[in-house]
């Protein structure tokens, strides 16, 4: 969440789905935001990391990660966290960055499947 863009796989043979991975705009634009400023783990429940990354434009990134060798069923309640300047006291507006549309707002409850080592990226905006 603000690294070198780099790629350690033969670029030639990379498959379908690295590619587009390494091609979502939405997430490159998170790492060249222009306020500069390392996303960092703000809490971690058992397997569940929660990285939030402060954005220009007021903006956040949250990064969910499942840390474990199986599915996790999330019920995230935003309002019941606190992540330093980021809070919940108004609703903030999710865009999920890897299917590329609106997710509702942090008045509700996020409910997702979070696959094995795997991640769901938001961008919250007011």
């Amino acid at each position: 969440m603000a690294a070198p863009l780099m790629a350690g796989n033969d670029l030639r043979s990379m498959s379908a789905q690295t590619k587009q991975i390494l091609e979502n705009k939405e997430v490159i634009a998170l790492d060249q935001d222009p306020k500069g400023v390392q996303g960092n783990r703000a809490m971690t429940i058992n397997d569940l990391e929660i990285w939030v990354k402060p954005l220009d434009n007021n903006e956040f990134a949250v990064c969910l990660l499942n840390r474990s060798d199986s599915p996790k069923d999330l019920d995230f309640q935003w309002n019941k966290y606190y992540f330093g300047p980021l809070h919940f006291d108004t609703p903030w507006k999710l865009r999920d960055l890897w299917q590329h549309k609106e997710a509702g707002t942090t008045a509700d409850n996020l409910k997702i499947t979070l696959q094995p080592h795997d991640v769901a990226v938001y961008r919250l905006t007011k």
